[in-house]
C-alpha cells in the first residue's frame, strides 16, 4: 500500500486487525427467585498481514456469535447464585520477532468459560465466591519450522473469594483470594504437557484495610498485604521463583483549602524490603529452551507523597 499519514513507513512488517460487532443483552425474570440474563454479540474479525515491501502476504477473517447466558437464582433477598457460560470469538495473537512469520497476526479463535458463584449482601459487607473454568487456544513458536502457531490449550480452573465493605463503622476491607490451577494441554511435547503455565501462581491474594480515625474527620490510614505463591520460571517447570508477601502502609487526609476539597496522601510501600519478581512472562511452550523469559523486579521500599485539589 502507498505511504499514508497512518502508515508512513513501507519498510516494516505490518499486521492490521479490524473488528465490527453488535451487542445485545436482556434480563428476563420468571419469578422473584428465578431469572435469566442473555447477552449476545455478533462479531466480524479480519486480519491482514504485509511484508516489508508492502505486499499483502496472508489474510484471515472469521465471524460468529459470542453468547453469554446466565441463570440466576435468589433464595433470599440478599443472596444471589448464578451459573454463566461464555463462548467468545477473539483476535489471534501476533507472532514475535525472530519467528519465521514475525509480526503477523494469527486467525481469530475462541475462548470458553464456565462460572458458578454466590453473592451475599450483608448490611455493610458484600461477600462473593466463584468457581470457574476457562479454556483458550495458545500460540507458540514451533522449533520444527520456527513458525508461530497454535500449539496447545491453556486451561485455568480455580476458585475466587472476595469481601468488600465495612467490618465496623470505621474499618473497611477490600480483599480477595484466588486459588488457581493453570495448566497447558496438547502442546505436542511431553516436556510441557500438563505443566503449570509460566508466571502464574496457584495462590494469589490482596487484602487492604482502611481505618477512618474517629477523632480526626477526613483522616484515613491504610494497610495493604499482597501475597503471591511460587511460580514456574520456564516452560518445562524446571525452576521456580519463590513466593512473596509485600506490605504497604498509607494515609490520606481530606480537608478544604480556600473552599476546595484537598487531599494529602502518603504511602510507604514494601515496608519489609521484600526482594521479588513482580511479573514473569513466557518465551515459548515447546520446551526448546529455558531462557528468553520476560521478568521484572519488584519495587524496593518506596515513599510517595501527593496532594490533589478538586476544582
Amino acid at each position: 500500500p502507498p505511504r499514508s499519514t497512518l502508515f508512513p513507513y513501507t519498510t516494516l512488517f505490518r499486521s492490521i486487525a479490524s473488528q465490527q460487532g453488535i451487542n445485545v443483552s436482556d434480563t428476563i425474570a420468571f419469578s422473584k427467585e428465578w431469572s435469566v440474563r442473555l447477552a449476545l454479540s455478533e462479531d466480524k474479525m479480519e486480519t491482514k498481514n504485509y511484508n516489508k515491501a508492502g505486499a499483502q502476504t496472508t489474510t484471515f477473517s472469521d465471524s460468529g456469535l459470542s453468547p453469554m447466558p446466565s441463570v440466576i437464582y435468589k433464595p433470599r433477598e440478599n443472596v444471589t447464585t448464578y451459573l454463566t457460560y461464555a463462548s467468545s470469538l477473539q483476535q489471534g495473537d501476533n507472532a514475535p520477532a525472530g519467528s519465521a512469520n514475525a509480526n503477523t497476526g494469527l486467525a481469530p479463535y475462541r475462548s470458553k468459560q464456565w462460572e458458578a458463584g454466590i453473592k451475599v449482601a450483608l448490611s455493610k459487607l458484600d461477600l462473593s465466591l466463584a468457581l470457574f473454568r476457562l479454556e483458550r487456544p495458545f500460540a507458540a513458536v514451533d522449533p520444527k519450522d520456527n513458525t508461530f502457531k497454535i500449539s496447545g490449550n491453556q486451561l485455568n480452573k480455580g476458585i475466587e473469594a472476595t469481601a468488600v465493605g465495612e467490618i465496623t463503622d470505621n474499618l473497611v476491607v477490600y480483599g480477595g483470594i484466588t486459588i488457581l490451577d493453570p495448566k497447558m494441554e496438547a502442546t505436542g511435547n511431553p516436556l510441557t504437557d500438563n505443566t503449570q503455565y509460566v508466571g502464574m501462581p496457584k495462590v494469589k491474594s490482596n487484602v487492604l484495610f482502611e481505618y477512618r480515625v474517629p477523632s480526626t474527620p477526613g483522616f484515613v490510614v491504610g494497610f495493604d498485604w499482597q501475597y503471591t505463591a511460587r511460580r514456574p520460571g520456564d516452560d518445562t517447570n524446571a525452576f521456580w521463583t519463590p513466593s512473596y508477601s509485600v506490605f504497604d502502609l498509607g494515609a490520606r487526609y481530606t480537608t478544604h483549602l480556600v473552599g476546595k476539597a484537598t487531599t494529602f496522601r502518603l504511602a510507604l510501600n514494601n515496608l519489609t524490603d521484600e526482594h521479588y519478581w513482580s511479573t514473569i512472562g513466557p518465551s515459548n511452550l515447546t520446551g526448546a529452551n529455558t531462557g528468553n523469559m520476560t521478568a521484572h523486579l519488584g519495587a524496593p521500599p518506596t515513599v510517595a507523597a501527593s496532594m490533589s485539589v478538586d476544582f
